[in-house]
């Protein structure tokens, strides 16, 4: 499963507005952000 720069801001930016922002959620972002 391939995700796009753009899907993965969008899927982050949802998990943000929703509040599920867990310590685990900033490991992925760092990942992505990495990866891009």
């Amino acid at each position: 499963m391939t995700i796009t720069s753009l899907d993965g801001y969008r899927w982050l930016k949802n998990d943000i507005i929703r509040g599920n922002f867990q310590p685990d959620e900033k490991l992925r972002m760092s990942l992505l952000t990495s990866r891009y």
